[in-house]
């Protein structure tokens, strides 16, 4: 055999070599995402069998990739979530989240689904679910079974350490980026979770959110920047463009939370 034939089938085996190793490598996992405090329990709408809203989130984790529609996430960090469900005669109680509620990426990282199955809810002997989430709250992905335990540990670290404690001065502060942020995603839950919104819920989405109550102590100016949004959203509507009012929203709360993550990620150079 010659020796260029045999320096060919060299480098091929070790192509072939390194392309099995990096496909036995497991990918890096999605980013560990906080959980925007809901300041007051946020109700789930309840349609199709599913009780489901939608939750501000951000990212703990710049170097790792965004989860993609459908990642499985559970609950971690220090904070509690809680559930405030209603009786049909109206009695409400208190529950934990522990085990009843569900945790998916929505596509990226600054903004996740909590769902409940509405059998699930039926069995509390409840018909409507509201969730309150505190400060200090992380979601960490579900990892496949090959991923090593230093992994995991790695991440329920980042999820309740110091930089989701530092966090807190970026999200949770009603600055006025966060409390635009807060305000859009509250009317987005008030929206239909499936299909179209009508003229009249477009419309009237400002005047219902001002009826609810949870605008009463968040920053005036934020909430203007959240109306300007909602005006535009429905302009494009009025316009004719095909566009759904919460996907025009959401579009909204992406922007204004991926900018307020970028000063966070700036923030944590030294961690």
């Amino acid at each position: 055999m010659s020796r260029s034939i045999i320096k060919y089938l060299t480098a091929f085996v070790t192509v072939i070599w390194a392309a099995a190793a990096a496909a036995a490598t497991p990918a890096a996992p999605p980013q560990v995402l906080g959980l925007v405090a809901t300041k007051s329990p946020l109700p789930l709408t309840c349609e199709n069998g599913v009780c489901s809203g939608f939750f501000s989130a951000f990212c703990l984790q710049e170097h790792r990739p965004p989860p993609l529609a459908g990642q499985v996430y559970e609950p971690a960090g220090s904070g509690t979530i809680s559930l405030l469900v209603t009786a049909a005669d109206g009695r409400q109680q208190v529950l934990s989240a522990t085990g009843l509620l569900e945790y998916t990426g929505i596509d990226g990282y600054t903004a996740v689904k909590l769902s409940m199955p509405m059998a699930r809810l039926a069995a509390l002997d409840s018909q409507a679910v509201a969730v309150d989430i505190s400060r200090h709250v992380a979601l960490v992905p579900r990892l496949q079974a090959d991923y090593p335990a230093k992994l995991a540990a790695a991440d329920r670290e980042t999820a309740s350490g110091p930089k989701r404690l530092l966090a807190e001065s970026f999200f949770e502060n009603n600055g006025v980026e966060a409390a635009a942020a807060y305000t859009i995603s509250r009317m987005i839950n008030l929206l239909p979770a499936n299909g179209n919104s009508t003229t009249s819920q477009r419309h009237g989405l400002w005047q219902q959110i001002r009826q609810t109550g949870v605008l009463q102590d968040v920053h005036r100016q934020g909430q203007a920047q959240a109306k300007n949004q909602l005006q535009r959203c429905n302009s494009f509507a009025d316009q004719g463009l095909k566009m759904r009012m919460r996907g025009c929203l959401a579009n909204a709360h992406d922007r204004l939370l991926k900018a307020i993550n970028k000063r966070f990620w700036d923030s944590t150079d030294g961690f």
